[in-house]
């Protein structure tokens, strides 16, 4: 729970590896814990950006970033990519 030292090495990473999904994902998800919940929005966003057919997770966390009709098609492209890639239907279902 040393959320300052987990950003450093995260920003460390990404300095080396600008498109770590992983390491973005991780990133966004101190961000959320820390209340920083823009920073985080924008984070993910990044994220779908980069692998917009992947990762289940990411839209999970940006419709419960979002409200309304945003957070319905955040839920909606989770579920479209879950019914694509089955390891992404494994998230799902584990969520």
């Amino acid at each position: 729970f040393n959320y300052d030292l987990a950003l450093k090495f995260c920003e460390k990473i990404l300095l080396l590896a600008p498109e770590n999904i992983e390491t973005l994902l991780m990133q966004a998800s101190i961000y959320i814990d820390l209340g920083h919940e823009e920073t985080a929005r924008n984070i993910l966003q990044q994220t779908v950006k980069l692998e917009p057919d992947h990762g289940v997770e990411k839209f999970i966390a940006l419709a419960q970033l979002s409200e309304g009709n945003a957070a319905l098609g955040y839920y909606q492209r989770a579920l479209a990519v879950a019914r694509v890639d089955n390891e992404d239907a494994k998230v799902l279902c584990t969520i």
